[in-house]
């Protein structure tokens, strides 16, 4: 029985993943994008909300690295804030692919069609430090 428990203790601490990590200073958690752009959309008419959603995915068709769009996701923390209709997220590799996103016939038109029906809008574009940081010291 005690070479049987022996075994198992062993195999409990050798098997990756198994036991507790160390913190490892060189981890590098994955990321979405060199440049985030995050917007938020206040709509005259919140039942608006689908259409834009759905012109913010055919948007997000063209080029960008990733993105997403959606209404606020309530878990009930009155700490988030959740003051807006729609939410629209997209990720660019480089400064170049965002500048082409800004001047994409796509981006224009959704800017024209849909900016007469904000009664708000608010842009926040967020760049890695991190991978800015690496890319200027090449």
């Amino acid at each position: 029985m005690k070479p049987l428990l022996l075994i198992c203790a062993l195999l409990l601490f050798a098997l990756p993943g198994c036991g507790y990590k160390t913190y490892d200073p060189g981890w590098i958690p994955p990321t979405t994008g060199v440049i985030n752009h995050v917007v938020f959309f206040d709509l005259q008419d919140p039942a608006d909300a689908e259409e834009l959603i759905a012109d913010c995915y055919d948007l997000l068709s063209f080029n960008p690295k990733s993105g997403y769009a959606g209404r606020h996701y309530d878990i009930g923390r009155s700490s988030v804030i959740s003051d807006y209709d729609v939410g629209f997220f997209v990720a660019f590799n480089s400064e170049e692919e965002y500048r082409a996103y800004i001047e994409h016939p796509k981006h224009i038109a959704l800017v024209e069609k849909w900016k007469s029906q904000w009664d708000s809008i608010r842009v926040y574009d967020v760049g890695d430090d991190r991978l800015l940081r690496s890319m200027s010291d090449q």
